[in-house]
């Protein structure tokens, strides 16, 4: 088990794998849809356009793609990559990236129990990570975000990240 500020962030031993065939926004919801607490829903490499963002109300899941410049996922218009209302979710090796048109798009809101956000590229969106509930921003590059306040942390905190301008 992983302690963080005092938050038990549990271990579980991974009962399954679910592979995505693409990283599309609809790929991803229905692996979510058809995993359980402690898979691994692993996003190929490739680059995606999501016209809609996922919404993971479960627990304890790992999304993870083949590297931040591998699995590039471009949100398009004003939406959210992903919004978590589950508990200790994990989200790593992948980038957001805004759609160079309007760029209103935010990378991750948290709204349910602990979330892990580590080694995601986050670049070009209004806001980059949105905490309302307590959550783990480490080793993540957040550049050219517009917003003044790149990473709001209503109860949370980070270990690291690397606010970039391109």
């Amino acid at each position: 088990m992983l302690y963080t500020n005092g938050t038990q962030f549990p271990v579980w031993p991974g009962t399954g794998v679910q592979v995505v065939t693409n990283s599309s926004a609809g790929a991803v919801s229905a692996a979510l849809a058809a995993s359980a607490t402690g898979d691994h829903i692993i996003l190929p490499a490739t680059n995606q356009t999501w016209t809609g963002g996922v919404s993971v109300t479960q627990s304890g899941r790992v999304i993870r793609g083949m590297g931040t410049n591998s699995t590039v996922i471009t949100l398009d218009g004003s939406q959210t990559g992903f919004t978590d209302s589950g508990s200790f979710n994990t989200y790593s090796k992948f980038q957001f990236t805004g759609d160079g048109v309007t760029d209103e798009a935010d990378g991750f809101l948290v709204t349910g129990g602990f979330a892990r956000i580590s080694n995601v590229y986050l670049r070009e969106l209004l806001v980059a990570v949105y905490f309302e509930a307590p959550g783990l921003l480490n080793h993540s590059v957040i550049a050219d975000c517009w917003r003044s306040h790149r990473v709001i942390f209503g109860s949370s905190f980070y270990d690291s990240y690397y606010p970039q301008s391109l």
